[in-house]
């Protein structure tokens, strides 16, 4: 309970990307740039930046407060310690995913945003086989950090990352005939700006008014009040 209410304190944040990368893409076909899409690009580009920033906040602090949260979701000191270590055990594996998980909602809403809701149902299922793998193998371990409680943490950490994986492929991708070629993007290492740090290469890039570009920490809290 403790994640799963926790993710929803980050829920709004799909909403505005949906919205933002529908009214970005919608700015680009009216001027023309449907395949190239620079601020559909560039909007995407800065709320996956902000998913990651948020997930790793976010994560950590809820690591930190997690005997507290717990605790206040029992009530009492009465719970076992036992129960209350594997307890604490699943918290903290699962905030292990949380950068993974906010990227991949991100990303769903973005493909949402651009009505293609092709991409993220078949990632969706692939994660959801993964998790379903990691169950079978890893819940009858005995250890305590591998097995239990900890190994259904571990599965669904491993399938959000392997989401996050398969949505990175889907940008990088170049756009395919379809729902991809009239939608979809293809974001280079220099689109997606260095994402984690890294130097951008010398790629041309369409240059974009500063005043055409959606401000998404605005729009974020425009919706949010």
């Amino acid at each position: 309970s403790v994640t799963d209410y926790g993710a929803l304190v980050v829920a709004f944040m799909y909403t505005a990307t949906t919205n933002l990368i529908a009214a970005a893409q919608a700015q680009d076909q009216d001027d023309g740039k449907d395949i190239d899409s620079p601020r559909t690009t560039l909007t995407l580009v800065t709320a996956l930046k902000l998913a990651l920033v948020v997930g790793s906040v976010f994560g950590v602090g809820l690591s930190f407060f997690g005997n507290t949260l717990i605790q206040s979701l029992i009530g009492n000191d009465s719970l076992d310690p036992a129960v209350m270590a594997a307890a604490l055990r699943y918290v903290r594996i699962r905030c292990l995913g949380m950068p993974a998980a906010l990227v991949i909602g991100t990303a769903q809403s973005a493909c949402l945003g651009m009505q293609d809701v092709k991409s993220p149902l078949y990632v969706l299922l692939a994660a959801a086989i993964i998790n379903f793998c990691g169950d079978v193998m890893l819940v009858p371990n005995a250890n305590p950090w591998l097995g239990g409680a900890a190994g259904a943490a571990w599965a669904t950490v491993f399938s959000q990352y392997g989401a996050l994986i398969m949505f990175w492929k889907w940008m990088t991708t170049s756009p395919k005939e379809g729902v991809h070629k009239r939608r979809g993007l293809a974001l280079n290492w220099n689109k997606i700006g260095g994402i984690f740090g890294g130097k951008k290469r010398d790629t041309v890039i369409p240059e974009v008014d500063e005043a055409d570009v959606v401000d998404i920490t605005q729009g974020i809290m425009e919706l949010t009040g």
